[in-house]
């Protein structure tokens, strides 16, 4: 009898605190940049999973770049929110040059006005380049410490 009840006891102690817990979250209101900075992580993440590398093998075509990883992620700034293309490649491609020419390829297949608009409704397009920009990084797959960034 005695467990009974401090098991009955414990189970609506912590069914009290779930509670708790879910009534604090639910009145803690997230701000449209909150949203807008995840869903653009949401973007990242899905171009990171579905965007076919075949793709990408016939739109760079560059004896540059025959073996690589492709990534893309997001970074937070006070001021900005960068949209990460991440390249691994041999060391010997990894250059300020080839960096350049992939983040305008980049740009152009991606504008930062259309990852604007899909991660903030309602906002205006045209401010995208004030607040999101793109970042390519570029590291060699014998060594990660090798890296560029543009």
């Amino acid at each position: 009898m005695t467990k009974f009840l401090l098991t009955s006891l414990l189970l609506a102690s912590s069914a009290t605190h779930a509670a708790d817990t879910i009534s604090t979250l639910k009145s803690t209101p997230a701000t449209k940049y909150d949203i807008g900075a995840l869903t653009l992580e949401l973007i990242a993440s899905t171009f990171t999973q579905k965007l076919p590398s075949s793709k990408w093998d016939r739109e760079v075509s560059n004896d540059n770049f025959k073996s690589y990883t492709l990534y893309h992620s997001t970074q937070r700034t006070d001021t900005n929110l960068f949209f990460v293309t991440g390249f691994e490649a041999k060391s010997k491609f990894i250059n300020e040059q080839n960096c350049q020419a992939l983040k305008g390829y980049i740009e152009q297949q991606y504008p930062t006005t259309n990852l604007f608009s899909w991660s903030f409704h309602g906002t205006d397009p045209s401010k995208a380049g004030d607040h999101l920009q793109h970042k390519v990084v570029m590291q060699a797959e014998e060594n990660s410490a090798f890296k560029v960034d543009c």
